[in-house]
């Protein structure tokens, strides 16, 4: 699995130094075995990818897929942190169903 921490503007900043700024609300990831089916784009942006326009996707959404993927049901599974709390391991069940096939029915 390969993901990038966020997208960049086509812009190069006119900071001092110059580069390219981010944007936080958008990013590229490819992934791949555990089943995921191969070629696939899921979601998609707006002309100069700064903002989603078709299907958004969360991290806690990949991290679930991935939990599903891996045998791991991410609703039941619990751990303790410091203070001895239980709790789920993530508090989402919004899976991919692009990425899923029939793995994770």
């Amino acid at each position: 699995m390969v993901r990038s921490e966020q997208g960049c503007t086509p812009l190069v900043s006119n900071n001092p130094g110059g580069g390219l700024l981010h944007w936080g609300y958008t990013d590229m990831g490819r992934y791949a075995g555990t089943g995921v089916p191969q070629g696939q784009v899921v979601g998609a942006t707006d002309r100069e990818g700064g903002s989603p326009t078709d299907r958004p996707i969360q991290p806690k959404d990949i991290l679930a897929t991935v939990s599903c993927l891996l045998g791991i049901d991410h609703n039941t599974t619990t751990y303790q942190d410091a203070a001895g709390c239980s709790h789920t391991l993530l508090p989402s069940d919004d899976v991919i169903p692009e990425w899923i096939g029939s793995w994770c029915a």
